[in-house]
């Protein structure tokens, strides 16, 4: 039998191999979700030290879709250190207290993130006019479905003199991102849904779902006893704040977590196309 028709048939496949692979990447498909995860897990406060991080581990391996972003609050350096042993993800840690933690190693937030394509993208201290405690938001860029992303956490201090101050600071720090990037916020912010403090957010963000001001963190007397600092009532101050404009379907739940005054809060959006 001749070899040529065999010859053009897989010259045709050779041809058609290459059509292929010169479309876009993107080619055919549709924005996938991006999930996000905020969790103050107050890793040293509450006394609970690998606990805590066992908690987040199993809400985090335990749903069909794992979350893209972690942005974690009051978490203790050797728990971070912890959570990228066991998990496939990458990230930051920004201290904001050098040896606050039970080991010895410092305080803070960071971010984490299910991809190795991944860089530090800058933090800046939160301004304090009332004092108080030192704070921080922290980024990191990354790429999400061929856009660039950029990814924030902040941890607000809790005395309402601060609160306004330091959400400009946190809105004009992930704002600079915008122009080149979506971008994310997670934080525990300690204000309550509606306060005008939150304003400085709303020029360029989204919260991912406004009307959910279900309980996310804070500790009465009856949840955590009469230790010092828990004497502010349950209530939501952790939010998810996503960039104006580049996301779409969003929609947000709050689970549980055993071992934290706070809960995990899940945020789900859909990344708009590049505009």
């Amino acid at each position: 039998m001749s070899s040529t028709p065999r010859v053009v048939r897989l010259a045709g496949l050779v041809v058609l191999v290459y059509a292929l692979l010169r479309l876009p990447a993107d080619a055919g498909t549709t924005p996938s979700a991006l999930s996000v995860l905020q969790f103050n897990m107050c890793g040293n406060a509450c006394g609970t030290r690998f606990a805590v991080v066992d908690d987040l581990e199993s809400e985090i391996t335990d749903r069909a879709q794992q979350p893209f972003v972690v942005t974690l609050n009051e978490v203790c350096r050797g728990q971070y250190d912890r959570l990228l042993a066991d998990l496939p993800y990458h990230g930051h840690f920004q201290p904001t207290m050098p040896n606050r933690c039970w080991d010895g190693s410092d305080y803070g937030v960071a971010v984490l993130v299910r991809s190795s394509d991944i860089g530090y993208a800058g933090s800046a201290p939160l301004p304090a006019p009332a004092g108080g405690e030192p704070r921080t938001v922290t980024c990191v860029r990354t790429a999400f479905q061929g856009r660039s992303l950029v990814a924030c956490a902040t941890h607000l201090d809790t005395d309402p003199a601060n609160t306004a101050s330091q959400v400009t600071a946190v809105a004009e720090h992930a704002g600079t991102f915008g122009a080149g990037a979506a971008v994310v916020v997670g934080g525990d912010f300690n204000t309550t849904p509606g306060r005008p403090a939150l304003d400085p957010m709303d020029a360029d963000f989204v919260e991912a779902d406004a009307a959910d001001d279900a309980f996310t963190g804070g500790c009465s007397r009856a949840r955590c006893g009469d230790r010092p600092g828990y004497a502010h009532p349950t209530r939501r101050i952790d939010y998810v704040f996503l960039s104006r404009g580049d996301f779409t379907g969003t929609s947000e739940l709050v689970t549980s977590a055993a071992h934290s005054d706070h809960v995990p809060l899940w945020a789900t959006a859909t990344l708009a196309p590049a505009r």
